[in-house]
C-alpha cells in the first residue's frame, strides 16, 4: 500500500495504532500466553521479543519496518519524517506496547545504524542503560539477534557488556539468552583484540566469575567452537584463554565445570595433550557417578578413541576426576583402562592405573 498510496497507507496505519490503543490499551498484550511444566506456572518475563512479535504493536512495528526497507535507502540516508514520527508514537504506547515496539527496532539496530547513525546513537543507544525504563526488552532484543553491531556501537554497549553478569538474572528469561551473552564474552575477548569493544583479560575474567555455573558451562562450550573452527584453534585460542584470563578460585572447580571440561577434551584431537596440560589445574574428583566419558572408550564419526591415540594423557585425566569412592566410579572406566592397558602396557605400571583398576574392583 505504501508503494502504490504513500498517503492511504499511512492514514489506514494511524487508524490501526488509534484503535490498538483506544480503550486504554486493552488490546496491545502480546498473544503469547504463560508457560507451564508440569501443571505449573513458569515465572517469565513479558518484556520481550518473543512477546513482541506475538504482540499487535510488534506486529505492527515489523510493518513499519517493512515499509522503511521497501525504500531502499543508502547508507547513512536518515530515516524518513513519516517514519521517525510513528516510532515515536508507537514508543509511546501505554503499558507493554512500548516494549515490544523497543524490541523489534533493537533486533534491527545494525540496518538501523546502517540508515541512520546519530538517531541510532542519540535516541536507540540510552535505552542499554540498565536504569532506562527499556532496559529489559532492549537487551532481550538485542542478545535474541546473536550479532554483533557495529565496532561504534559496540564500544557504547561494552561498560554495560562488562555488568551484564550477574544484572541478567534479575530478568526472568530463557536461559539461551544468558547463553548468548556468556560467549559474546568469550568473542568479544579473544577476536576483538585492539578494538575499541575489546574486552581485556581482567576484564573477561570478571565477568566468568559473576556468571552462574551453567553460563560458566556455556563460555567453555564456545571455547570448544573456537578451537574447532579456527585455523591453530587450539594453540593460537583456546589455550591461551584458559592460562590467561580463567579464573582461578577453587570455588569455580565444580563437577558442573568438571563435565564441561571435560566435553571440550574430547573435541581436542591431536590437541588434546596439549589442552589438558592448561585445563588439568580446574579438574576436580567428581563425587557421583558422571556419563560424559563414553567418546573415549569408541571410534566416533570415524576418528579412533582419543585413549588409544594419548593414553598417558588420558590416564592423567581420570586420575584427576575420578574420586577414591568405588561406587562413584564411571561405568566406562573398565573399559577405557582396557585400552590404555592395550596400547601402552608400561602404563599398566603406572601408580595412577593402580589407584583407577582397583575401583573397578571394588565395585
Amino acid at each position: 500500500m505504501c508503494a502504490d498510496n504513500p498517503e492511504i497507507a499511512w492514514d489506514v496505519f494511524d487508524a490501526i495504532v488509534t484503535g490498538l490503543i483506544s480503550d486504554g490499551g486493552s488490546a496491545i498484550n502480546s498473544g503469547m500466553g504463560e508457560t507451564r511444566i508440569g501443571g505449573e506456572v513458569v515465572e517469565s518475563s513479558r518484556r520481550t521479543y518473543g512477546h513482541a512479535i506475538n504482540g499487535p504493536i510488534g506486529r505492527v512495528a515489523e510493518g513499519l519496518l517493512d515499509a522503511l526497507n521497501a525504500l531502499k535507502l543508502g547508507e547513512n540516508a536518515g530515516l524518513p519524517g513519516e517514519i521517525q514520527t510513528r516510532v515515536e508514537r508507537l514508543l509511546a504506547v501505554p503499558g507493554e506496547g512500548s516494549d515490544h515496539a523497543v524490541a523489534i527496532l533493537v533486533r534491527q539496530l545494525r540496518w538501523l545504524y546502517f540508515l541512520d547513525r546519530e538517531w541510532v546513537m542519540n535516541r536507540v543507544m540510552p535505552w542499554f542503560a540498565f536504569d532506562h525504563p527499556a532496559s529489559e526488552p532492549t537487551w532481550n532484543a538485542y542478545l535474541s539477534a546473536a550479532k554483533f553491531p557495529q565496532v561504534e556501537i559496540g564500544e557504547r554497549l561494552k561498560p554495560m557488556l562488562l555488568e551484564i553478569f550477574p544484572t541478567v538474572y534479575q530478568w526472568s528469561w530463557d536461559r539461551d539468552l544468558t547463553k548468548v551473552a556468556a560467549q559474546m564474552v568469550i568473542e568479544l575477548s579473544i577476536f576483538r583484540q585492539g578494538e575499541p569493544d575489546c574486552i581485556t583479560i581482567n576484564e573477561a575474567r570478571q565477568c566468568i566469575r559473576n556468571m552462574s555455573d551453567a553460563n560458566r558451562q556455556d563460555a567453555i562450550f564456545r571455547l570448544g567452537q573456537i578451537g574447532q573452527r579456527e585455523d591453530d584453534g587450539w594453540v593460537s585460542h583456546v589455550v591461551p584463554f584458559i592460562e590467561q584470563t580463567w579464573p582461578r578460585e577453587r570455588k569455580f572447580r565444580t563437577t558442573e565445570m568438571v563435565s564441561a571440561w571435560v566435553n571440550l577434551l574430547d573435541d581436542t584431537g591431536d590437541y588434546f595433550p596439549l589442552v589438558l596440560k592448561s585445563v588439568r589445574r580446574f579438574l576436580v574428583p567428581v563425587e557421583q557417578e558422571s556419563h560424559w566419558l563414553y567418546r573415549f572408550t569408541r571410534e566416533i564419526g570415524g576418528q579412533e578413541p582419543l585413549t588409544t591415540k594419548h593414553p598417558a594423557a588420558v590416564l592423567d585425566m581420570l586420575d584427576a576426576i575420578v574420586s577414591n569412592d568405588p561406587q562413584a566410579a564411571p561405568q566406562e572406566l573398565s573399559l577405557i583402562l582396557d585400552l590404555i592397558e592395550a596400547t601402552d602396557p608400561s602404563l599398566a605400571r603406572d601408580r595412577r592405573y593402580y589407584r583407577l583398576i582397583d575401583l573397578v574392583e571394588k565395585r
